[in-house]
Parts: C-alpha cells; sequence; structure tokens
C-alpha cells in the first residue's frame, strides 16, 4: 500500500464523504520525485475508536464548523479544506472540524481567513487565522496578512506583519513586526514581543523584547539601548520595572 490507498469514511457534519490516505509512509522511490521527502499519512481516531479525530485529505473537501453568531448564538457553517494537507476534528456534542489548511479565502462570521493558511476553532468557534485582507477587527484596523486568534469571540492577540503601518493601543505606539496580547475580553495591552531591532517607548524609555502590562499599566521590559534611568547608567537588555519609568501608563 502506497500513498495513493485511501479510507472512505462517512459523512462529517452531513457535509459529505470524507476520504483520507491510510496509515502509510509512502515509498520515496515510487511514489515522489527523486529526492522528495516521503508522506507520512496518519489516521487517529478517539480510544474507542469510535470518532476521526486527525487525518490527511486526499481531496479538498467540505467540512462543517461551528462559530458564534453576534447574538451570542451558535451556527453552523461550511468551509472547504486543502488536498494533502492534515485535518483536525474536535467533539463538542457532535463531530466539527478544529484544525485544517484553507485551499482559498474564506470568510467565517465578518472575518476573511486568507487561503493557505492554517484556521483553527474551538468549542468556542473561531479561534485563529490569518486575514486575507486589511479590515476592522474589534477595536482595531489590522493589516492583510495579519495572524489573530480569538477566546470566545473576543480578539486575544495578533502579530502585526512587517511592513504593516504602526498601531496605537493603551497609548502605546507598536511597530510592525510586533506579537500582541490583549487582556482577556478587552482591548488593552497584556505582552508585547517586540522585535530586537525595534522598540516600543514607555514614559520615554525604549524598551525591547518581552514588555509585559497590566491591561494597559506597564510592569516590566528590557532596554533597547543604553539609557539613563533614575541618574543610572543601565546597558542594553537591562530590566526596567514599572516604577523607574514615568508615564500615565504606570500609575
Amino acid at each position: 500500500m502506497n500513498r495513493r490507498t485511501m479510507l472512505t469514511l462517512s459523512a462529517i457534519g452531513g457535509v459529505g464523504m470524507l476520504a483520507c490516505r491510510d496509515n502509510q509512509a509512502a515509498s520515496a522511490e515510487d511514489d515522489a520525485p527523486t529526492g522528495a521527502p516521503a508522506l507520512v499519512s496518519i489516521v487517529e481516531f478517539s480510544d474507542d475508536g469510535r470518532d476521526l479525530q486527525h487525518c490527511t485529505l486526499t481531496q479538498r473537501t467540505t467540512v462543517a464548523a461551528e462559530i458564534t453568531d453576534t447574538k451570542g448564538e451558535k451556527t453552523t457553517v461550511e468551509l472547504d479544506c486543502a488536498a494533502d494537507r492534515d485535518i483536525w476534528f474536535g467533539i463538542w456534542g457532535r463531530r466539527l472540524v478544529e484544525r485544517c489548511l484553507l485551499p482559498a479565502e474564506a470568510r467565517v462570521g465578518s472575518i476573511a481567513c486568507a487561503g493557505g493558511q492554517e484556521i483553527v476553532f474551538d468549542g468556542d468557534g473561531l479561534a485563529a487565522c490569518t486575514l486575507a485582507a486589511a479590515q476592522r477587527v474589534g477595536q482595531f484596523d489590522l493589516a492583510a496578512k495579519t495572524p489573530v486568534g480569538f477566546i470566545q469571540g473576543h480578539l486575544d492577540r495578533f502579530e502585526m506583519p512587517p511592513g504593516s503601518p504602526p498601531l496605537t493601543i493603551s497609548g502605546i505606539a507598536i511597530p510592525p513586526g510586533t506579537a500582541v496580547q490583549l487582556c482577556y475580553r478587552a482591548q488593552q495591552l497584556d505582552r508585547l514581543f517586540v522585535p530586537e531591532r525595534s522598540y516600543v517607548a514607555v514614559g520615554g524609555v525604549k524598551l525591547t523584547g518581552n514588555v509585559n502590562f497590566d491591561c494597559g499599566r506597564f510592569q516590566f521590559g528590557s532596554l533597547f539601548e543604553e539609557t539613563v534611568v533614575r541618574g543610572r547608567p543601565l546597558p542594553r537588555g537591562a530590566a526596567i520595572l514599572h516604577d523607574d519609568v514615568r508615564s500615565p501608563l504606570t500609575r
């Protein structure tokens, strides 16, 4: 048996048949161009053997996902998952897609998710995808190709692509390339991961790397450059606490 062997499984969420590759490692000599890696196909079921949890699709397949609408009510949507890529299912009362690769742009509620990127769901609906186009998410105007994450329908995190416009949150101007973590159900900063060649300014002090906040209130970070703090010269990378800077965000 090789990678062309398929398992045809029962309907998922009432959206047609699902064809998965069997548990095999394909022979590079027989099935792939010279030097190409062999394709390993995995089919996994729940412990009781009743529920499919993970497999590799043989073809582009329409599956069911569950999202929460603006009224807080759950609704089922259909989307396509890419061929020759892994798909995972969650069991939230019934079998629904948990994660797969989108072959093309897909709209999930108000969010346009990019094709060629992974999409993730949890028991509360859309958990993560990459934006297909510039759009407003929560209170923020985010650029195309921004990976975004949600908790219970609320924007929880995102990563600004290189070259994207700067964004201001909690009074802090955030440079491109920064990963942003927000407070739970709040549009204030919880944590930033700033690229080492960039910085954010808090109270006139330039910080980089892991910069922590408490719902917008600065907690600690690392110096971007040598800086005099409280009359003491400190080197790049030195730890700075909220008492070391003067800013409305530190009160």
